[in-house]
């Protein structure tokens, strides 16, 4: 149950570039999420127009999905003391908005190129679907991925499972 103990400090980073990547993605992710929390009224409308299965209760779950995943990743990218299963849990969540932003992107780039706004910074900053939404989701999941290899979090129970 080494999982579920007290809060402790995360293991030392494999560099220091992954810990300028964390940092990064961390201010990235609170300025989104504070832009979607700025109008979450209007966010999760426009969520729903993007076409989503289950209409406005589908597009209120995938709205707060969003926004939660996005908060509760800074634990892991901001190296706070945590429990060591709260570190994890916090890097998947991170993981989670990246590829929920990056399947948003990449289908209303797609299939749907009427779109104002895909919602990355909420309904205040308008950044209609297409190439460059695209790409800067798929760039958040490369920080995403460099972060999590650089600061793996359960980096001391991999060493000890060697001896």
């Amino acid at each position: 149950m080494r999982l579920l103990r007290a809060a402790t400090r995360p293991a030392k980073a494999e560099s220091n570039r992954a810990v300028q990547v964390a940092l990064l993605l961390a201010v990235l992710l609170v300025i989104m999420s504070v832009g979607q929390l700025y109008e979450f009224e209007k966010f999760i409308p426009l969520i729903e127009g993007f076409g989503v299965v289950g209409g406005h209760k589908s597009a209120t779950l995938i709205a707060g999905l969003i926004v939660v995943s996005e908060v509760l990743a800074l634990p892991f990218l901001l190296r706070m003391q945590v429990s060591p299963l709260m570190r994890v849990f916090s890097m998947i969540l991170g993981w989670l908005a990246v590829v929920i932003w990056i399947v948003i992107t990449l289908w209303l780039g797609t299939t749907i190129n009427t779109v104002t706004n895909v919602g990355l910074f909420g309904t205040k900053v308008d950044i209609p679907a297409g190439w460059w939404a695209a790409c800067y989701s798929v760039a958040l999941g490369i920080a995403a991925i460099w972060a999590s290899w650089g600061m793996w979090p359960l980096a001391k129970a991999k060493h000890r499972s060697g001896r």
